[in-house]
């Protein structure tokens, strides 16, 4: 693509620095429309998990109304890990089947306003760290660190036996 644009400004011999910028202006939003477009196609499918986008209050409620546990990613914008492990795990087709029928799910910023709270409250000392919590805000697990597809659902299934 680059060797595109080197030939097409090699031909247009631009005499004068209007056209040079109108025409990096067209090449700019060409480009750009491709990037979004190809952004848009990488998770289409609906696969993975689907994180509730309300409040935390209102997770709370949802979770007492549909009487199931709350599943709660917490992370932060700076780790590898965690955008490692949304990439790879929270996007997978089974993780979201068994997590969207099973759980409340639910993400924050350990950094930031609800999740700052409930990273303190709950003793984070590392990231990626994910819970299963009740409508009233009780610990029933704690798992810190990335977690393979299967393995993150092992580790769920595991902890929802105990609790029973």
């Amino acid at each position: 693509m680059v060797k595109f644009y080197q030939r097409l400004l090699i031909k247009l011999q631009f005499q004068d620095l209007s056209k040079m910028k109108k025409l990096f202006k067209i090449l700019s939003m060409f480009s750009m429309f491709f990037l979004f477009a190809s952004v848009a196609c990488v998770n289409d499918d609906g696969a993975g998990i689907k994180f509730f986008e309300g409040t935390w209050q209102e997770a709370l409620k949802k979770s007492g109304s549909e009487n199931k546990l709350i599943f709660l990613d917490l992370s932060t914008s700076w780790c590898g890990w965690c955008k490692k492990m949304k990439a790879n795990t929270f996007s997978n087709k089974e993780v979201g089947e068994y997590f969207n029928s099973t759980f409340v799910n639910m993400e924050l910023d350990a950094e930031q306003g609800e999740g700052q709270r409930l990273a303190q409250k709950f003793g984070v000392s590392g990231y990626p760290t994910v819970y299963l919590v009740d409508k009233n805000e009780n610990l029933i697990l704690s798992s810190e660190g990335y977690h393979e597809a299967d393995e993150l659902i092992q580790l769920i299934k595991s902890a929802m036996k105990e609790k029973k």
